[in-house]
């Protein structure tokens, strides 16, 4: 695991020649993850909405389904931008790590999509989290947002590696999850995460002070897997998918509609959601 010091745009496509010698190497990695998901399966309710697919399957089906989308593009050649989740998201991205572990990460650039500031390693950190939980990307490049600096040069340095990334990137993808108040990342309603044009920000909010990814930053995006489970999560499901007049400000979470991929995955069948 690579950690890099330096920081956010819709990923554009990239030469693939520069990356082909590395394509038959990472077939065989590929491969091996193909054959672990084929050993799970989707439960077969789900349907298409707009732009957004909703899948009412267990949670252990999305990080099978999240790292296949990853190692495709990591496949073909492609550098990948993986914002990571905190939360209830800790498992899943875990989950995918192994998922990938025969695959060439060398293209792969990692960090979570919203941190809780404070010294490095504090019980909130969400990358503390991770890496307590067995997070291991072996080759990839990845960057933890809290340095032990202020929160003017952290958010500074993490608004900049994410620039940096996104433009290094062909291919940029983000597990979010939603919160009962609609924020999605750390993006709270009406915090300054909403209408801020910095690939990040800080503010501090009523429960931490926080430097997290923006709407305008997040809505660069090419792919999100969202996850949203429990009976708590129906009610802002069935606004992300059905309230397409919602004002951001008031719900953070549905950026997500301005992503032109999103699989939502939830344990709520459709009629409860729509």
């Amino acid at each position: 695991m690579t950690n890099e010091t330096n920081h956010a745009s819709r990923c554009s496509p990239r030469s693939n020649n520069a990356a082909a010698s590395i394509r038959i190497a990472m077939t065989i990695g590929c491969l091996k993850l193909r054959q672990t998901m084929a050993k799970k399966s989707f439960i077969s309710i789900y349907s298409t909405l707009d732009s957004m697919e909703f899948r009412h399957t267990p949670q252990s089906n999305v990080a099978p389904f999240l790292a296949r989308q990853i190692a495709d593009q990591l496949q073909k050649g492609r550098v990948v931008l993986w914002l990571l989740s905190g939360g209830s998201g800790v498992q899943v991205c875990n989950e995918t790590a192994k998922l990938l572990a025969d695959s060439n990460l060398s293209g792969l650039y990692v960090t979570i999509s919203d941190e809780r500031y404070g010294t490095v390693g504090h019980t909130d950190e969400n990358m503390q989290q991770l890496l307590d939980a067995g997070l291991s990307l072996p080759g990839a490049t990845v960057y933890r947002p809290l340095t032990g600096s202020s929160t003017t040069k952290t958010t500074r340095d993490f608004d900049a590696w994410l620039t940096l990334a996104a433009k290094k990137a062909d291919y940029c993808i983000a597990l979010l999850g939603i919160g009962e108040d609609g924020h999605t990342s750390g993006i709270k309603p009406h915090s300054i995460a909403v209408n801020s044009q910095a690939a990040a920000c800080y503010y501090t909010g009523e429960d931490y002070q926080r430097i997290t990814t923006t709407v305008s930053f997040l809505s660069r995006f090419d792919e999100a897997v969202v996850q949203a489970y429990g009976k708590t999560k129906r009610t802002v499901v069935a606004k992300l998918l059905q309230d397409a007049e919602s004002s951001i400000n008031d719900f953070p979470a549905g950026l997500i509609r301005n992503i032109p991929q999103v699989t939502i995955f939830s344990d709520s069948n459709k009629e409860e959601v729509t």
